[in-house]
């Protein structure tokens, strides 16, 4: 199927068009040369047979007066002199023939009275003339010219030309697809541009090459447009770095402690419930340890609060150190803690952790030149044996002296280092 030509590429549709236009200009030059060259043939051919055809009358008008038909052929006969004639006749006054002339060229059968044409492109050309004695008319003369010869002359004229302007038009597709190529190569350079830009999102991307002319306008007006959807582009991505920065902050705030950096209650309540989901459907056990500083309170009053903040950030720092990684130290508030530890492994293992926060905890801190000794309080619940749900495993964690498994054997709510 042949493409429309709003499809075609931009080179196919410069090159048609030329085409085209040089097309329809050379033809329309060649028409009109061509009809000027067989009007002006004609019209000097004419005007010469005219000139013969009037002496030939005049001779004649003495062989029609006295009725001397072979004087009249003779007079005729020196037409022969003109080899671009085929015939010619001499009628009287009731236009019947009196005396004819043939060229050797033209056929017996040749018929002068049945050529009535006179077409621009005939080849055969019919001048009469009156022939008048003392203003009487007694006759006329008819000549035919064959102009085959000189029409022949000026086809091969044509043809040379026709072969020369296929050259020069050659020529002229050579010259202008090097001026195409400066048009369209800086256009195909600014679509080849925009796909890149398009395909990898790359807006530093730039169309090289500048002028003053439409092309580089259009590069100009491209290299500005891309520029500034790259200050635009640059703009919304620091806007959302920031706003994805802010968001951060936020979602820390929302989750995380402010003063320790461990997750707050409220990260410390969804976190336990997906545990709890976790160990119910894999059957595995859950404790939950709930350490409470002792006498805190007195360290704020009689140091105060900044150096309770520095105790509370080393505790955190500390409970952290002696669980997993996969388990879970929070910070309630207050000097309130949690460690959830998931897949527990049985009471001993619950109280060797028991045992390595205590002591944790029980570790000299020295603050301002002053050594602190500290103690906690430790609470501890198991899942499922102490609770199913996380509400009560936090109650039943925070409840002192309570048994991981209910029995006889109690874990202290309060542990010393040994």
């Amino acid at each position: 199927m042949i493409p429309r030509f709003r499809d075609l590429p931009l080179n196919s549709k410069l090159n048609l068009a030329l085409l085209l236009s040089s097309g329809v200009a050379v033809t329309l030059l060649f028409m009109l040369m061509l009809m000027n060259t067989v009007y002006n043939l004609r019209q000097e051919v004419v005007s010469q047979i005219s000139i013969l055809t009037e002496v030939t009358a005049t001779n004649s008008a003495a062989a029609l007066v006295f009725n001397d038909p072979k004087s009249a052929a003779d007079t005729l006969a020196a037409l022969r002199v003109k080899p671009e004639i085929m015939a010619a006749e001499i009628y009287n006054s009731s236009n019947q023939r009196f005396a004819s002339y043939r060229s050797p060229k033209v056929p017996t059968d040749f018929k002068i009275e049945e050529v009535n044409r006179d077409y621009f492109w005939d080849p055969i050309l019919s001048v009469s003339h009156f022939i008048v004695v003392d203003k009487e008319l007694i006759g006329h003369v008819r000549v035919l010219a064959d102009l085959s010869s000189q029409l022949a002359i000026v086809a091969n004229q044509v043809l040379a030309l026709g072969i020369a302007t296929v050259i020069s038009l050659a020529v002229t597709l050579l010259i202008a697809n090097r001026f195409r190529t400066l048009i369209v190569t800086p256009i195909m350079q600014v679509a080849n541009t925009a796909k890149a830009i398009a395909h990898d999102q790359d807006f530093s991307r730039r169309v090289s090459g500048a002028g003053s002319d439409e092309v580089g306008q259009l590069i100009d007006a491209f290299n500005h447009m891309v520029g500034q959807i790259e200050d635009r582009e640059l703009r919304l991505k620091d806007e959302l770095q920031h706003r994805q920065l802010t968001e951060q902050k936020l979602e820390k705030l929302a989750h995380y402690d402010t003063l320790t950096g461990l997750p707050n209650r409220h990260l410390f309540q969804q976190t336990l419930a997906l545990t709890l989901e976790r160990a119910r459907n894999l059957g595995n056990q859950v404790a939950l340890f709930f350490v409470d500083l002792d006498n805190f309170k007195v360290v704020n009053d009689s140091l105060g609060h900044a150096t309770g903040d520095m105790l509370l950030k080393i505790m955190s720092r500390r409970l952290t150190k002696c669980v997993r990684g996969s388990d879970i130290v929070s910070r309630l508030g207050g000097d309130e803690f949690t460690v959830i530890i998931d897949q527990a492994r049985g009471t001993e293992h619950l109280g060797e952790i028991a045992d390595k926060l205590a002591t944790a905890v029980a570790q000299t801190v020295e603050l301002k030149d002053i050594e602190l000794q500290t103690t906690a309080s430790i609470g501890i619940a198991l899942f499922p044996n102490d609770a199913t749900d996380a509400e009560n495993l936090v109650r039943n964690a925070d409840t002192p002296c309570i048994s991981p498994n209910r029995g006889d054997d109690r874990i202290s709510s309060s542990f010393r280092p040994r």
